[in-house]
C-alpha cells in the first residue's frame, strides 16, 4: 500500500524515476491552459498575417520606388513573385498564406454561394475576419514604415531644365488623325 502511494505521488508531481511523463504533462496542458494555447496562437498568426504583409508592402514599395535604386528592367515581376514566395513560406504557415484577403474571403464567400452554408464563416470560432483586418493594419504599417525609414530621407530633387516630352503623356489635344502637330 505504501508503494502505491508512492508512485500516485510521482505522478502527481509529473516525474517517474526522475523523468518527465510527457502524457502526464500533455494531458495537464491540455486541461488547464487549452483556452490560453487556442488564445495564444490565434493572437499569434493574427500578428504573423500583420507583419507577412507589411513586409510585403515594404518590399513591393522599395521595389518600385525609382528614387531608391531601382531594379533592372522588367525584374519587377520576378522580385515580386520570389517576394509573395518567400513571405508565404516564412509566415503562412499557420494562417494558410492569407496575406491578402481575397485569400481567405473570396473561398468562404464561393462555399456559401455553393451550399455549404453559414457554416464557413462559423469555423474555427468565427476566424474569417482576421485575414480581411490583418492584412489592412499590416499594409498600412509596412507603407509608414517604408515613408519613415527610407522616402522621408531620400535627397530633394532640384528642378532641372524641361526634359523632352515623352509622346505617350503628350494631349490629345495636340494630336490630328492620330499623329503629333508640332510647331516648330
Amino acid at each position: 500500500m505504501k508503494e502505491m502511494k508512492q508512485e500516485v505521488s510521482m505522478v502527481e508531481d509529473v516525474s517517474i524515476q526522475g523523468h518527465v511523463a510527457p502524457t502526464v504533462l500533455s494531458m495537464l496542458k491540455i486541461k488547464n491552459e487549452c483556452v490560453r494555447v487556442v488564445l495564444a496562437e490565434s493572437f499569434c498568426t493574427f500578428i504573423m498575417m500583420v507583419v507577412g504583409t507589411g513586409m510585403l508592402m515594404l518590399c513591393l514599395m522599395a521595389l518600385s520606388d525609382q528614387r531608391n535604386q531601382p531594379s533592372m528592367s522588367g525584374a519587377e515581376p520576378v522580385g515580386v513573385g520570389l517576394l509573395v514566395m518567400l513571405i508565404g513560406i516564412s509566415l503562412g504557415s499557420n494562417s494558410g498564406y492569407a496575406i491578402n484577403p481575397t485569400r481567405d474571403l473570396a473561398p468562404r464567400v464561393f462555399t456559401l454561394l455553393a451550399g455549404w452554408g453559414r457554416e464557413v464563416f462559423r469555423a474555427g470560432n468565427s476566424w474569417w475576419w482576421v485575414p480581411c483586418i490583418a492584412p489592412i493594419i499590416g499594409g498600412v504599417l509596412g507603407a509608414l514604415l517604408y515613408k519613415a525609414l527610407v522616402e522621408l530621407h531620400h535627397p530633394q530633387l532640384k528642378k532641372t531644365t524641361a526634359a523632352p516630352q515623352d509622346p505617350e503623356l503628350i494631349p490629345l489635344e495636340k494630336c490630328k488623325n492620330g499623329t503629333l502637330e508640332l510647331s516648330v
